[in-house]
């Protein structure tokens, strides 16, 4: 089941979503501001952002074959361009990285996209970590609240 911890402290998942617009800008407007820690297992990773990885690596694929180039990842490149499944069986470190880097607003969609913006406290401004942990994956950064 998610977890979120706010500042340290154990939080309802519900009460977080994430900034569309400036996300990772600094915030100086007097809001406040800490960090964030949310935990999420491996079906719960998967759901939040599985098809836009896949549609991702779609994407670079058709772009090489289009291109006759390999500006993809080598990881996709050498892999036969994984979609998420495998990639999560091969190196899943190697996938949670490619998350974090290229598809990090896909993955708040993906995992807060249904929260009630009205009952929402906090809102994502960084996703500075992405790691493995245990059987899931854990994501850190830092918050503002609304």
């Amino acid at each position: 089941m998610m977890r979120l911890d706010i500042d340290g402290t154990l939080s309802d998942p519900g009460l977080l979503t994430y900034r569309q617009l400036g996300f990772g800008r600094p915030i100086d407007d007097g809001r406040r501001i800490g960090l964030y820690r949310l935990t999420l297992d491996a079906a719960e990773f998967e759901g939040a952002i599985r098809d836009s990885f896949d549609q991702f690596v779609e994407e670079n694929e058709e772009d090489d074959i289009q291109t006759g180039g390999s500006d993809s990842m080598p990881v996709l490149l050498e892999n036969g361009y994984p979609r998420f499944r495998h990639l999560w069986k091969i190196s899943p470190n190697e996938l949670v990285t490619i998350v974090k880097e290229y598809l990090f607003l896909e993955f708040l969609e993906g995992c807060l996209g249904e929260n009630a913006p009205d009952q929402c406290q906090f809102a994502v401004n960084t996703l500075d970590f992405a790691r493995l942990e245990g059987e899931g994956v854990v994501i850190e950064g830092s918050y503002s609240s609304l």
